[in-house]
């Protein structure tokens, strides 16, 4: 559906071909970045819930 409606854009002039692969390239972005954070939230809260904790790692001599 995406991929129809950018076609759609370019095809009847609205955008150009750059822009809206640029379009999709910031949107890939801020996908890539919304998933690391959710699934770093995800892994914290349940490392949390099975009672891991992490520890400091000791000190260097």
């Amino acid at each position: 559906m995406v991929l129809a409606i950018g076609a759609t854009r370019v095809y009847l002039g609205a955008h150009y071909l750059s822009d809206v692969l640029a379009a999709f390239a910031a949107g890939a972005a801020w996908l890539a970045f919304c998933w690391t954070i959710t699934e770093t939230l995800r892994r914290r809260h349940q490392r949390r819930r099975a009672g891991v904790t992490m520890s400091p790692s000791p000190p260097r001599p």
